[in-house]
């Protein structure tokens, strides 16, 4: 037998009746309006975007001219990790809040300008990207804005967000800190026809259905000098969770007339808890050796509910299913890079990165019926995952001719995974991985 649903798509008409935007700003300062072009690197200044009226530093990174974000790889550790968008020539260090959640923190009246960087220029901050976006903020500035929006989307839908962005210097430290909360109700109802395979109607059901998201998102960052080298700090913390109740009536007709005959509510709770916490430290050694190292360490507990009730006749209880699945992940990642510039054509680099990673997974099947109550046995329901990981590159790019960019080098990773709990098992893997690359 199969499920064939029919109904409507409700066409997704949305009318804003509340859209309140306050912006307190000292704005950057620059003096001319035309981009400007240097050897490699195309500069965007502020007043080239306002005709947009920006609202964060996102909004100009999106409006550069043949420019595109690459969010870069999700990936264990960070090395890998990297997209194609720089601040202050570093990348930002949040990974599970990606590039958006770091740009949108930045008040666009806080940019200086927006430097375009093709093949060498954009060094170890953005591994293997040809074509890099470096914003430069105007640092120590005072910069605030607030938005909040309320949609009524038709047919009971809402839709409503919240954001609070502050960007002060606070005791030395140049700090950015953005709030976001988000409340989101879906209404949906529908008709579902159950055919065998003669297309011949089995079951007929009228399914009514509501869902409700919440998420609410604390990330901040924070900078100072130091001994003449900048020392980063980013936290992110996010909250997530999804309800969503359903309800489905049996008739024995398609006209849904009469005494529904069956009846099944379907409760599905879902429910994310993340955070992560970076440092990154930048030094210039002299003679034209610098370093950097970057620790990162970040959680996630995730836990998803369905409980099921079947009753036939529509008025008695037949049957009650639960399922549930808790899971944690923890990642713990340290790596350090040193690189050297011996002229304007040459630049070697060494790193290395050490990574922890966990996962603990859980899964509950559990079903009441006439055959009384019964726990269901599911293959690897209670496992833990751990692996260690570690990885050592060298690379050197050569600046060949004025077009034409070279990047060889040579990467060793490896690996030990191991199981435990319901299954049991240990792997261990090595990978050499040399790699050549031609940049115009």
């Amino acid at each position: 037998m199969s499920n064939t649903v029919y109904g409507t798509r409700v066409s997704r008409i949305r009318l804003s009746i509340l859209a309140l935007i306050f912006t307190q700003t000292m704005f950057a300062q620059e003096t001319d309006v035309k981009y400007g072009v240097s050897e490699g690197t195309e500069s965007y200044p502020s007043a080239y975007f306002q005709q947009y009226n920006p609202q964060s530093a996102l909004d100009l990174v999106e409006r550069i001219p043949g420019f595109r974000i690459n969010r870069g790889a999700i990936r264990r550790g960070i090395g890998g990790s990297a997209g194609n968008v720089l601040v202050n020539s570093a990348r930002p260090l949040s990974k599970s809040g990606g590039l958006e959640d770091a740009l949108q923190r930045i008040n666009a009246s806080s940019v200086v300008r927006v430097d375009l960087i093709r093949g060498a220029a954009s060094s170890s901050e953005a591994e293997g990207q040809s074509i890099v976006a470096n914003v430069v903020t105007n640092t120590g500035k005072l910069s605030t804005h607030w938005l909040v929006r309320i949609e009524d989307a038709s047919y009971e839908k809402i839709n409503s967000s919240g954001q609070l962005v502050l960007s002060k210097g606070i005791l030395g430290w140049d700090t950015a800190t953005s709030v976001r909360t988000s409340f989101r109700r879906r209404p949906l109802s529908g008709t579902r026809i159950a055919l065998d395979k003669l297309h011949s109607t089995q079951l007929v059901e009228q399914e009514n259905s509501l869902s409700e998201t919440r998420n609410v998102v604390f990330s901040s960052t924070a900078s100072k000098i130091i001994d003449e080298d900048t020392f980063n700090l980013n936290v992110r913390i996010s909250d997530y969770s999804l309800d969503r109740n359903t309800q489905r009536l049996g008739f024995g007709n398609v006209n849904l007339s009469g005494e529904e005959n069956q009846r099944r509510n379907i409760e599905f709770a879902r429910s994310r808890k993340d955070g992560e916490l970076a440092l990154d430290w930048p030094r210039n050694l002299g003679a034209n050796w610098t370093s950097k190292v970057l620790t990162l360490a970040s959680f996630e507990e995730t836990s998803r509910n369905t409980l099921s009730q079947f009753q036939h006749p529509s008025d008695q209880l037949q049957s009650v299913s639960n399922f549930i699945n808790n899971q944690e992940k923890y990642e713990g990642v340290l790596r350090g890079v040193l690189e050297n510039n011996r002229s304007t054509v040459l630049t070697s680099r060494i790193s290395g990165e050490i990574a922890y990673n966990n996962l603990d997974s859980d899964l509950l099947l559990t079903v009441d019926d006439a055959d009384g109550f019964n726990n269901i046995a599911l293959p690897t329901a209670n496992v833990v995952v751990e692996e260690v990981r570690s990885q050592l590159l060298a690379e050197l790019t050569w600046k060949a001719s004025e077009g034409l960019i070279v990047e060889a080098g040579i990467a060793a990773e490896y690996s030990e995974i191991s199981v435990a709990g319901d299954a049991t098992s240990t792997q261990s893997f090595f990978f050499a991985k040399p790699f050549l690359s031609l940049i115009r």
